[in-house]
């Protein structure tokens, strides 16, 4: 959660904002998100036994979810890339503009980018390395969110601090918005699974914030809670056990 260079750091990409900066807690989200569906060796250093199928599926799925995929062209998201990547190291990266999607030219994207010159903003096994994570968080200490910490207490202080809309603030941080600026309907679906025996409703509501999408993100996040909480009689308790759980990514 969650980041915005200029005016919502923590929020997504949204169409008003040109670029974000990935955060350590995004990658360690992406990375356990994108783990989960596979049996894979992601140690990527352009060794064989990193080249596989489910290897190269979990790279597509770390850059969507982190909203380094391009979704017009397909293609890794040059500009985005490198504006993390000159933050820390410098170093310019090229890939290709289009992609076909598959998962594959993905991976081939990656290792030909960890294998060039230079170094980049995160390490080959997908994490920041210690102190990159400990210079981005004195860089930027209020758009990260160090394991631990309550999204609702972040929220609080950067209500205070900020005058930030609370609630899009919360529901950044509990990854309810995608890397994209769009409701992310996994996490909905997930977390609120018990409000709806077969889903429908709840797609209802991802649909119906998601199309707010124009009026912008805290628009999406006031018609979201309204919707669920219209459907979800245990809501404000299923919120309370999602923030308490806010502590461990």
């Amino acid at each position: 959660m969650i980041q915005f260079l200029a005016l919502f750091t923590s929020f997504a990409t949204v169409s008003c904002v040109l670029f974000h900066l990935i955060t350590p807690d995004d990658v360690r989200h992406a990375n356990q998100y994108c783990y989960k569906t596979s049996d894979l060796n992601y140690q990527l250093n352009g060794n064989k036994s990193a080249d596989n199928k489910d290897t190269h599926c979990f790279v597509k799925c770390f850059l969507k979810r982190t909203g380094l995929i391009n979704l017009t062209t397909l293609g890794v998201d040059e500009k985005k890339f490198n504006h993390q990547n000159q933050k820390s190291s410098g170093n310019y990266v090229r890939f290709q503009k289009t992609l076909d999607g598959s998962c594959k030219p993905y991976y081939n994207e990656w290792i030909q980018a960890i294998q060039g010159e230079g170094r980049l903003w995160i390490s080959s096994s997908f994490y920041f390395d210690k102190k990159d994570e400990e210079d981005f968080n004195m860089k930027y200490p209020f758009i990260t969110k160090p394991i631990g910490s309550s999204a609702f207490d972040i929220c609080l202080k950067r209500k205070f601090l900020e005058n930030i809309d609370f609630i899009l603030c919360l529901f950044s941080y509990l990854r309810f918005f995608d890397a994209y600026g769009r409701i992310d309907r996994h996490e909905i679906m997930k977390t609120f699974n018990k409000c709806s025996k077969n889903g429908s409703k709840l797609q209802k509501c991802i649909h119906h914030g998601n199309s707010y999408f124009n009026r912008g993100p805290e628009t999406m996040a006031s018609k979201l809670r309204s919707c669920l909480q219209g459907i979800c009689p245990s809501f404000k308790k299923i919120l309370e056990t999602t923030i308490k759980h806010s502590t461990n990514f």
